[in-house]
């Protein structure tokens, strides 16, 4: 099972996440963090998981789970992860605009190492691929998988 950690359990995001995630077969909640309502129910902010979960939530985390999602106020992801530190091995997911790249924004290979921290493994990608949008929908044929056909984005590129 895929052991996830919410950080900022007690927004709109964390709730929807949470009721996803207590349904999902492959994947246990280990912790949802809150300092505002550490100790709590999950349903007592919740209220539409009353009878799903008896899960609390805490104000203590675990640096070695899988994934960690960031549900925090915009601006705070980033400070968060700066006093904290997690697992070489956790993915970390950030649900605010704290670590969101520019819908313009074209990169160089160079660039884009330096952007990574040293923990962070970054697969290498040709300079053309990152700014190519060869079929013109809007999509960067990296993240295309119809790159020759122009398509929609949320069908990642394909008609």
């Amino acid at each position: 099972m895929i052991q996830v950690g919410i950080i900022g359990g007690a927004g709109y995001t964390a709730g929807e996440l949470i009721r996803l995630l207590l349904n999902h077969p492959k994947a246990v909640i280990n912790f949802v963090y809150s300092t505002s309502s550490a100790g709590r129910l999950l349903s007592a902010i919740h209220q539409d998981l009353l009878g799903e979960t008896s899960i609390q939530f805490s104000d203590q985390i675990n640096p070695n789970i899988d994934v960690l999602f960031l549900c925090l106020g915009h601006g705070n992801s980033k400070a968060f992860l700066e006093a904290h530190e997690f697992s070489s091995c956790t993915k970390i997911i950030d649900m605010s605009h704290d670590f969101r790249l520019k819908a313009s924004a074209n990169f160089t290979s160079s660039e884009i190492f330096e952007l990574a921290t040293e923990e962070t493994t970054i697969q290498e990608v040709s300079p053309d691929l990152i700014s190519s949008d060869t079929d013109g929908d809007g999509i960067s044929d990296l993240d295309d998988k119809c790159p020759n056909v122009a398509g929609l984005k949320a069908l990642m590129g394909c008609p």
